[in-house]
């Protein structure tokens, strides 16, 4: 299944859970006041920088480093500690003397009141712009790296229908819109969309009536634990996993040669689930567990996930080709990493700099050097307990299944005989 270790894949899968908990860290840090990087920074990403950036400087203004952002062909754009005397707070309020009509950003895009007064508030405390700032203001603008926040629910807008702060949000859509809640479901209808939504397949007739006719209190409860400790519950929803891993049973590409051996991966993602395996677990098992424990097969079967995508088997001769298919793979497991784990196209920086993510050229290529070590391949694994019994019934059934060729064959090769025998007969007889 897997062929080459690196223990930077072991750092990798630490730095991951690293990032995908950080945000939550960050949230209880955050300050009074206006943050550049978390308040300011996101709001020239998102409404200046496309005109005002690296690429292009309209009216010689650039709003991604702290250099540019004094000039410009009208002069000073900030003034700090003095909102109301800087040139951007005119411009995107529309108060700038040159040009009444010139509002920025253009209609459509224009900045809401709260933004307008974040940017007062900074420009009020100094403008603070961090050295570690310039650049890309993608780096702190994009929505994976946003730490999370506490939301407030909106008040109850149906009297007694919420039970829960996400019916409030919903309740508060639906009011938006002009829409009423929807009654509430059917005993029968609710078995059926919950055995659905959770294994995939219909309730039998007999659970239909068990859970209609079930008038203790936490009935829904009961139901919801017992789907959840179906077999089938792991079954249905790896397949979302799976395709977000881009899995597949063969290699792909001109000859797409079976894998035979893929559904280790497989069950091994079906029996997480089914397992309720912690997720950072979950995420290091698949990115480094042949490291973690080479020798324990469970581990080695999770980082099928590393060598799960297309895999060409076509061999030029040219070197140069080899290499570039190397390269190739390299970007598909870089690119699955990123998307899968961290929200992030990291793969675009193959050739340059990311244009909206936070990677540079220098970080794919470092990424690439920490997995460039595996490769697709076979690997027997010796297990013990269940998967030594396993192996043990799988032998025994293989024997039975030779006994049983042997068997059919030598009938099949009597019958033959006895056919023949039997035309010549036939013959000798005209």
């Amino acid at each position: 299944m897997l062929r080459g270790q690196s223990r930077h894949r072991l750092a990798i899968a630490s730095v991951l859970i690293a990032m995908m908990g950080a945000a939550s860290a960050q949230s209880a840090v955050q300050s009074s006041g206006v943050d550049f990087k978390r308040d300011v920074q996101p709001i020239f990403a998102q409404h200046c920088v496309q005109c005002h950036g690296p690429e292009k400087q309209k009216g010689g203004l650039r709003l991604d480093t702290r250099a540019a952002l004094i000039g410009g062909d009208s002069g000073k754009v900030i003034q700090p500690q003095n909102s109301n005397g800087s040139l951007l707070i005119q411009m995107v309020t529309g108060k700038v003397e040159l040009d009444p009509d010139a509002i920025m950003p253009p209609k459509g895009k224009r900045l809401t009141p709260k933004q307008i007064d974040t940017l007062r508030q900074w420009i009020k405390q100094g403008a603070d712009w961090p050295k570690d700032a310039d650049g890309s203001p993608a780096r702190s603008s994009h929505w994976s790296l946003q730490p999370l926040t506490k939301t407030k629910p909106p008040s109850p807008v149906f009297k007694d229908w919420h039970r829960n702060d996400i019916d409030l949000f919903t309740a508060s859509r639906l009011k938006a819109k002009g829409l009423a809640p929807a009654k509430a479901a059917s005993r029968r209808a609710l078995i059926r969309r919950l055995s659905f939504d959770l294994i995939g397949l219909p309730p039998s007739p007999q659970e239909i009536n068990a859970f209609v006719n079930d008038t203790r209190p936490g009935a829904y409860e009961r139901l919801v634990d017992r789907l959840l400790a179906s077999p089938h519950y792991g079954e249905r929803w790896a397949r979302h996993w799976l395709d977000v891993v881009r899995f597949g049973e063969s290699h792909g590409f001109e000859y797409n040669q079976p894998r035979n051996n893929a559904w280790h991966y497989r069950n091994w993602v079906i029996e997480a689930l089914n397992n309720d395996l912690p997720y950072d677990k979950f995420v290091r098992m698949q990115l480094a567990g042949d490291v973690l424990a080479k020798d324990d097969p469970t581990m080695v079967a999770a980082t099928g996930f590393l060598v799960a995508g297309p895999h060409n088997t076509t061999l030029p001769s040219s070197q140069n080709m080899r290499k570039t298919m190397k390269q190739d793979e390299y970007e598909d497991l870089v690119g699955t990493i990123g998307q899968t784990f961290l929200g992030l196209t990291i793969n675009c920086a193959r050739c340059h700099s990311h244009k909206f993510d936070p990677i540079s050229l220098r970080e794919y290529y470092s990424f690439v050097a920490a997995v460039a070590g595996v490769a697709p391949g076979e690997r027997t694994v010796q297990g013990g307990g269940k998967d030594a019994e396993k192996t043990k019934a799988i032998a025994e059934l293989t024997r039975q299944r030779d006994d049983s060729l042997k068997q059919l064959r030598a009938l099949e090769s009597d019958a033959r005989q006895r056919v023949l025998a039997a035309r010549k007969k036939g013959e000798a007889d005209k």
